[in-house]
């Protein structure tokens, strides 16, 4: 059924009046294999021209380093953003201005090293992240620029010896970001905070599964009960903020449930971290989302466990008490959440 035959039967039954409205057409979708080809196009041509153009600056201009590379990153950086901004959504120009966008904080990066310290490297890319967030009109770029722009301040807190509050910092932007996903769709920032918003999630979910374990807390100086108490403080604020639409004893019965578990993940962080990643998801419906929160703590029990300093008897009494635990679990939502009685149409129930 086309646009006039459905504005005619609406006509009929006096719903509408007037002329029926124009609907643009919309353009065939590229193949899937014709968008990949472009896109790997687009990616070696960009390294072509990152070639070409580094060695005419670096060696023929300047001869410092440094210098040339400034102005070879912003040339590059300001290209990727007239080609970000053209109408026509071509892949092969979206890859290619990708690709010089990131030859271009490359370049940038190197330019940074003239600063003494790694922590104000980090700030100065931090910022430049930041600032291509903002002006790079492509979901794709502000995605990956998220998550440059966290990736730089672990390591300025790493530097300054506070790297223990970066998952509650992370934590409580994916809480606040999301939470607040109605009102900056309905304020027109959709475009530019969901990118944000999606690159701030994945990278809770990898704080979580890599950046939370044994081995990795005792390289950098992490404390892990100053980031379990940032974090169980910021699951138990998520958990009220999601639960406002329950009945009150419901309410407390799951924030009771939420203080259990904050208390029972106290020496291992990651997974409140994986906790607040998957209410998240599980708050907005994504299978997706939900499927890589339990992924992440898979990973990070599994990191967990085998860097945990008791024996393979105790390990297997947690085992047995955490699968009597799941089974007790399972059991209680069965008995909570039991399937409303559907009658059919010949009068039975199923």
């Amino acid at each position: 059924m086309n646009i006039a035959t459905l504005w005619q039967r609406l006509s009929n039954e006096l719903l509408v009046t007037g002329d029926a409205p124009t609907v643009p057409e919309r353009e065939a979708p590229v193949p899937w294999i014709g968008r990949i080809m472009m896109a790997v196009l687009g990616w070696f041509a960009g390294i072509m021209l990152l070639g070409t153009t580094g060695a005419l600056f670096f060696v023929v201009l300047f001869g410092e380093g440094r210098a040339g590379a400034a102005v070879v990153g912003i040339l590059l950086l300001v290209a990727a953003w007239w080609m970000f901004r053209i109408p026509q959504r071509n892949e092969f120009f979206q890859q290619l201005a990708f690709s010089m966008s990131i030859a271009g904080q490359l370049a940038a990066a190197w330019a940074l090293t003239v600063i003494d310290s790694f922590g104000g490297i980090a700030l100065a890319l931090m910022i430049l992240q930041i600032g291509l967030i903002a002006v790079m009109a492509n979901r794709q770029h502000r995605f990956v620029s998220t998550l440059f722009a966290w990736a730089a301040f672990a390591v300025f807190l790493a530097e300054r010896n506070v790297a223990s509050a970066l998952p509650a910092v992370i934590a409580l932007t994916t809480v606040l970001l999301w939470r607040t996903e109605t009102r900056w769709i309905c304020a027109g920032h959709d475009d530019w905070l969901r990118p944000v918003a999606h690159g701030t999630w994945l990278s809770l979910l990898i704080t979580c599964a890599v950046g939370l374990n044994s081995d990795v807390t005792k390289t950098f100086n992490l404390s892990v009960w100053q980031a379990s108490s940032a974090l169980a403080a910021i699951w138990i604020f998520a958990v009220f903020l999601y639960t406002d639409q329950l009945a009150a004893i419901k309410r407390v019965a799951v924030m009771v449930a939420a203080l259990l578990l904050a208390a029972a993940c106290w020496k291992a962080p990651g997974l409140l971290a994986a906790s607040i990643g998957l209410l998240v998801a599980f708050a907005r419906g994504s299978r997706t989302g939900t499927a890589l929160a339990l992924l992440a703590t898979v990973l990070y029990l599994s990191a967990h466990y085998y860097q945990t300093n008791t024996t393979l008897l105790e390990k297997s009494y947690s085992l047995a008490i955490l699968a009597v635990g799941l089974w007790i679990g399972a059991a209680l939502l069965h008995f909570f959440h039991k399937p409303s009685d559907v009658k059919t149409s010949d009068g039975g129930v199923q």
